[in-house]
């Protein structure tokens, strides 16, 4: 039997956003006197877990930062063998100098410049072309967010911490923008000295497994008694939880640490702040069982997960089988709904003293049902995580030492060494006048010979290069750069005398192919996050509000955010999607537009709407505002011809004004 529609419009969107939002959330008030200590303990060991990964990524860290001889090894010098020591101490004990030749910097910032050079951006797309409007204005709207939070740099920070340690992490809230003073999307990276999630994870896909995921953040009593008290009572019993820390001498110290330098980070302790003058905040988001409701509408044909209880269901079906009834609709004919009730998992979210105290707990308050956070590791072979610049630290390290060796050669061998027996210095000149007269220029030494018994002075000079060492550090140097995969092509190097531009260009082309998987990660990575900028802003943009980017894309959706129009769209019709956006691709954009221009297949109003020639905006005002003056002259040239007109004569008919397409004609 079919079934009708009887409901209006702001019926199906209120109904749509329950299906997607807790119609209310479980929010506990602030300091409710709860104790989490197990749920505390179990993120440390969580946090524990991670302690492998945090000291391969400092060493490779250390490494990339050319702090590269900081290598505990044994002390061959301590008479009892049991003590370590750093080999750049070890080196200097001897009066050697600990040269360093950093080609793994060299390594990561060309990758990171390649993805400068190589943007791209994301895209909203409809999956049904009446939809292309709404897609058009999300798109605008997340590349406002991004804007508005610097994305691009966060993203070549992130990318440089996936290339040093396989890992990036990112945060997606709405939080209170203080320069804008308006609530906004904010965007963040976290830093993996400060997070934690369940182990092991082995699907690429990380929120499949994820169970537990969150960081610690060290804030003043005032940041912390701001963010979660509600009243005077409740900052009171904030500041009894923290206790000393509130004390005049802690809160105005200073950390003794260098300002610039990791020192602080490497050393972060899961219980202490290193700030002893801050403290320590717990967010731990777990995915926490319970009973949900699964709603099928037959209104509209959605099947969404809502937190509505059986009786909310029913009343709503009531409401429609009223309003159907009162409009004339058979009750047989009135579309309800039908729902499934199943025990599943829930985010929640808890922020806790480090005594496991709760400051708040409360569901997820956002519509995509998730936690804020953003996870990719690279490659999760069996588990296993570790940055590319990782891999080529041995012969980084052997690179170091061939440099060494061959500075000790050139210091140790002899150069231009004069051999003079003694009984070959004449009488009346010691050994320095002797020197000095063989390397005067035109110098001349007359001396006495012993009838062949003495041999005449000699010059020794030794190899000053140790031709096997240089071979060996060229071998080094070619390695380095095939097991990283940024060869010499890839760094824009100058190809040897005789190599084919067709050669060069090719292996070009094959060298992106090296590191094509990391980037693809990071690609993904950037989706994920972008999607959840989409359903956040999708949720709390609830009025018009401007939306400030750069550029010109769109058409009349460009400058403003329109709530009704975003929630028409279902989220099942939008995908996010990434396009380039290179100097090459918008040559390529501008030279097919122009084409079409010639062929007289498009006009010049459109060639200047789409080109990115810079100052074609102002151009196509100029040309806009000046047909319209020579369109206003022509309507009073008419007119007066008509007034002048004589009497029984038609007056002259204005003629249209042309549209001029292309030049090609």
């Amino acid at each position: 039997m079919s079934r009708m529609m009887v409901t209006n419009l702001e019926g199906v969107r209120s109904l749509r956003r329950a299906g997607t939002v807790s119609a209310k959330p479980r929010r506990h008030g602030s300091v409710q006197g709860k104790n989490y200590l197990p749920l505390l303990e179990q993120a440390r060991q969580y946090y524990d877990t991670l302690d492998r990964f945090r000291r391969e990524r400092r060493r490779t860290r250390r490494y990339v930062e050319g702090d590269q001889w900081s290598e505990l090894i044994p002390n061959v010098k301590d008479r009892f063998g049991k003590s370590m020591i750093r080999e750049e101490d070890f080196i200097k004990q001897d009066g050697r100098v600990p040269f360093k030749q950093n080609i793994l910097a060299q390594l990561v910032n060309n990758i990171i410049g390649q993805y400068r050079k190589n943007p791209n951006k994301s895209n909203v797309l409809a999956r049904a072309r009446e939809r292309q409007k709404a897609s058009e204005m999300l798109t605008n709207a997340v590349q406002s967010v991004l804007d508005i939070n610097e994305a691009s740099e966060l993203d070549a920070l992130n990318l440089r911490e996936f290339v040093t340690s396989g890992f990036c992490e990112g945060k997606v809230t709405y939080e209170w923008n203080a320069a804008r003073q308006m609530p906004e999307v904010h965007i963040r990276n976290c830093n993996p000295n400060r997070v934690f999630f369940n182990t092991p994870l082995s699907d690429p896909r990380i929120e499949d497994e994820l169970t537990m995921i969150g960081e610690f953040y060290d804030l003043t009593m005032d940041e912390i008694v701001s963010a979660f008290a509600k009243d005077g009572r409740q900052a009171e019993r904030i500041r009894e939880l923290y206790g000393q820390v509130e004390n005049d001498f802690f809160r105005l110290s200073i950390p003794d640490n260098d300002g610039l330098k990791p020192g602080n980070m490497d050393d972060m302790d899961f219980q202490n702040p290193e700030d002893p003058g801050k403290c320590r905040v717990y967010e731990i988001w777990t995915y926490d069982m319970g009973w949900v409701t699964y709603v099928h509408d037959y209104l509209n044909g959605s099947y969404t997960r809502t937190y509505l209880s059986p009786g909310q269901v029913d009343a709503m079906n009531r409401a429609r089988i009223e309003q159907g009834v009162a409009a004339g609709i058979p009750e047989e004919q009135i579309a309800l709904l039908d729902y499934d009730r199943k025990y599943e998992g829930t985010w929640h979210v808890r922020y806790l003293t480090p005594t496991g105290d709760c400051l708040l707990e409360e569901d997820t308050p956002y519509a995509h049902n998730s936690h804020p956070y953003v996870l990719s590791l690279w490659p999760l072979l069996d588990g296993n995580v570790y940055g590319m610049a990782s891999i080529p630290i041995d012969q980084q390290r052997f690179i170091n030492r061939l440099i060494m060796l061959i500075d000790a050669v050139i210091g140790n061998s002899a150069k231009n060494l004069l051999v003079v027996p003694q009984e070959a210095v004449p009488d009346n000149m010691d050994l320095s006048d002797f020197a000095e007269a063989w390397t005067r220029v035109n110098g001349v030494v007359a001396y006495t010979a012993r009838n062949g018994a003495v041999p005449p002075p000699s010059v020794v000079s030794a190899q000053t290069v140790n031709t096997d060492a240089n071979m060996l550090l060229q071998l080094q140097l070619q390695l380095i750069n095939q097991i990283s995969g940024v060869n010499e092509a890839m760094q824009g190097l100058a190809p040897k005398s005789g190599t084919p531009s067709s050669l060069y260009a090719q292996q070009a082309e094959n060298s992106s192919v090296n590191i094509a998987d990391l980037m693809a990660v990071f690609g993904s990575f950037k989706k994920r996050r972008d999607s959840k900028v989409l359903k956040v802003l999708m949720q709390y943009y609830t009025e018009p509000r401007y939306l400030k980017v750069a550029g010109k894309e769109f058409g009349d959706v460009v400058d403003e955010y329109d709530p009704q129009l975003a929630d028409s769209v279902v989220d099942a019709e939008l995908v996010v999607a990434t396009s380039t956006d290179t100097p090459v691709y918008r040559q390529l954009k501008d030279q097919f537009l122009m084409q079409m221009f010639q062929m007289n297949a498009i006009p010049v109003e459109v060639l200047l709407q789409n080109s990115s020639l810079q100052g074609s905006d102002v151009i196509l005002a100029q040309l806009q505002k000046t047909r319209e003056q020579m369109a206003q002259q022509q309507q009073m040239m008419m007119a007066q011809q008509g007034a002048a007109a004589p009497a029984g004569m038609p007056a002259a008919q204005p003629v249209p004004p042309q549209q001029p397409m292309g030049g090609g004609q």
